[in-house]
């Protein structure tokens, strides 16, 4: 259930939106650790517009929705979300919404309105890739209070690199090549970033690359192979990478399974076993005594 809708006025959101846990500012980079905001909480924790940011919401639990005249944005914990701040009209979350939330300056990551429409019209799951890594980077910003000053300074940089580079790859700047080629760079390019996504299929591909899937597999048939084979054989190479690097045997086989994407540990054996003639748990075996060098 979600609270009622917070709505946005001439000087921003109200400080009842919700409350601030903790804050931080090193360089460029402002980070917010925010919950839903609750009538008991100490009134000095409030919530203060920041005005002209692109806000990176890493969604640690619960639900949020923001909205846009009529366009909506819905996320929920596991998933990063981006908007321009100055453009939300509406916010309305769950009781138990909690969040990491980078704030970036538009000055710093510069994007069109377009390519802002772009990233802000979806939400990324944070299973893998560059939303993983932000968040990673950006939790260690936050807590890392053992880090010199010039480590954290390097830390904030990597953030706002990163971000240039995630916001690059979802609206197609600074793609390689045009055509055919570029659009199965930009593929390959995505299917690398959310490998680790259950979801990830050749239809949700060609709806993040903005391409009828027809399309894209056309482009792809040029390069004699698939879409769907594209991922398989980049989840299947990605599993064995975790096997090669565990000659202890202490991942479970549905620990590899899943950091490589597949929906259960059953089908990761069998592609497995297709794909290298043995099953997972004995090709991590003949690795680890030498018998294989494949």
């Amino acid at each position: 259930m979600y609270l009622p809708d917070f709505t946005r006025t001439a000087s921003g959101f109200e400080p009842t939106v919700s409350t601030v846990l903790r804050t931080t500012t090193v360089g460029p980079v402002r980070l917010d650790h925010l919950k839903a905001s609750n009538p008991r909480d100490d009134p000095r924790t409030r919530y203060q517009d920041p005005g002209d940011v692109l806000a990176w919401s890493f969604i640690a639990g619960g639900a949020v929705v923001a909205g846009r005249g009529r366009a909506e944005t819905a996320g929920r914990a596991g998933h990063l979300t981006v908007q321009h701040v100055p453009r939300v009209t509406r916010v309305r979350m769950t009781p138990d919404f909690r969040a990491l939330s980078i704030r970036l300056s538009p000055t710093v990551l510069p994007l069109t309105s377009a390519e802002i429409d772009t990233i802000g019209a979806r939400s990324y799951p944070l299973a893998d890739g560059a939303p993983r890594l932000l968040a990673l980077m950006a939790d260690q910003l936050m807590t890392g209070d053992r880090l010199g000053e010039a480590s954290r300074a390097a830390l904030a940089q990597s953030i706002v690199d990163l971000a240039r580079g995630f916001a690059g790859d979802v609206t197609g700047r600074g793609r390689s090549g045009d055509g055919t080629a570029g659009l199965v760079f930009r593929a390959r390019r995505h299917i690398q970033l959310y490998l680790r996504s259950g979801t990830l299929t050749p239809a949700t591909v060609a709806e993040h690359l903005g391409v009828p899937l027809r399309t894209l597999q056309k482009a792809f048939e040029d390069e004699d192979t698939t879409v769907a084979d594209t991922i398989r054989e980049a989840r299947l190479g990605r599993a064995r990478d975790l096997l090669e690097n565990d000659p202890g045997r202490r991942l479970p086989i549905e620990t590899i399974a899943e950091r490589a994407g597949f929906r259960s540990a059953s089908t990761f054996s069998r592609a497995f076993s297709t794909a290298f003639g043995t099953a997972p748990r004995d090709w991590r075996r003949s690795r680890s005594s030498g018998r294989l060098t494949a």
